[in-house]
């Protein structure tokens, strides 16, 4: 079963993070905004291959098969 949810985990051992977590938490959301914009043009392909547009010969997008060598590296 696949999970539609990504979580992002990091350990900070600075003990000064502490006073800065306005900082992480601003830079947090630089991150998922542009993990959001990521996936949103990911989809917006996905629906051009549904309507028979822009599909490769496996039947995926670009976007899909340029992300999957990403992750795979």
């Amino acid at each position: 079963m696949r999970s539609s949810y990504l979580c992002l985990v990091t350990v900070i051992k600075n003990e000064e993070a502490k006073d800065k977590k306005g900082l992480i938490d601003y830079n947090c959301h630089i991150f998922q905004d542009a993990l959001n914009d990521v996936f949103a043009r990911a989809w917006e392909k996905d629906k051009t291959v549904q309507n028979g547009e822009g599909s490769d010969s496996k039947g995926k997008s670009k976007a899909q098969g340029q992300l999957e060598v990403q992750l795979e590296n």
